[in-house]
């Protein structure tokens, strides 16, 4: 194999597990989890954020309102535990039968003229072994990066109010409902489907705040580059030629 064939099945291996991943997300749909008691049911949309809230009308003779909000908590963590199995379920059976092709290359096809190279055939080897080892410790930095920008996100906090100012929600700036505090002493005689969207609400809210994480981290780190970059086999062959330089 030589150093184009090397190029291209790693980008052809990088596209397909991206395939994979998207594929995983589309397949995984809505999920709807409940509370031991079945009184306290927390239903997430196909994206993963807090569809609705609900509460069964004899909440109040298995919860205390103290007891509440962090059972709301509690059965969210669940519907979120209960979606990254299902994904993680896609993902697993999209290496098998369901194991995509990669996609049609984009950009110009790696027998066009790259900037600074008049003949592929006449790259030399050094500088492109070089550049494959640099994009690797890029790689490997971005990679630490992002590791260390997710576990900032996660002591992040975002807060959100219902409309009658009985619940406040803070969810992490990943989306995670961190907590839900209930002013107890107004409680008493509310409808629980009214309590349940006033829950709602709040973390509605919230959520509203929270961009995409996933598409923060990867830019801030440095992968978007990477990514956008092993999809146009001119830019990177480029960029290997001349040693892995950005």
């Amino acid at each position: 194999m030589n150093d184009i064939d090397a190029i291209a099945t790693l980008r052809e291996s990088l596209d397909v597990d991206q395939q994979r991943f998207e594929e995983a997300l589309r397949r995984t749909g809505p999920i709807r989890a409940t509370d031991p008691t079945a009184t306290v049911v927390v239903r997430l949309a196909a994206d993963g954020r807090v569809d609705r809230i609900e509460l069964g009308p004899d909440w109040v003779r298995h919860h205390t309102g103290a007891e509440l909000g962090g059972v709301v908590v509690a059965t969210h963590a669940m519907a979120a535990g209960e979606r990254m199995r299902a994904y993680l379920t896609a993902f697993a059976e999209s290496d098998g039968v369901r194991r995509p092709r990669p996609a049609p290359i984009g950009g110009a096809p790696p027998t066009a003229p790259v900037a600074g190279v008049a003949d592929l055939a006449a790259i030399d080897p050094g500088p492109v072994m070089a550049g494959m080892g640099a994009l690797l410790e890029e790689l490997d930095a971005c990679l630490t990066e992002a590791l260390a920008l997710a576990q900032r996100q996660q002591t992040a906090a975002v807060l959100g109010r219902g409309p009658a100012g009985i619940a406040t929600a803070r969810l992490t700036a990943t989306g995670a409902l961190a907590a839900l505090e209930l002013a107890e002493s107004r409680l008493a005689g509310v409808p629980a489907r009214m309590l349940g969207g006033e829950i709602t609400a709040a973390v509605h809210e919230a959520q509203e705040q929270v961009g995409d994480p996933a598409a923060e981290i990867t830019e801030a780190s440095g992968l978007g580059r990477l990514r956008r970059l092993v999809h146009d086999p001119t830019a990177l062959i480029g960029t290997l030629a001349e040693g892995g330089a950005r």
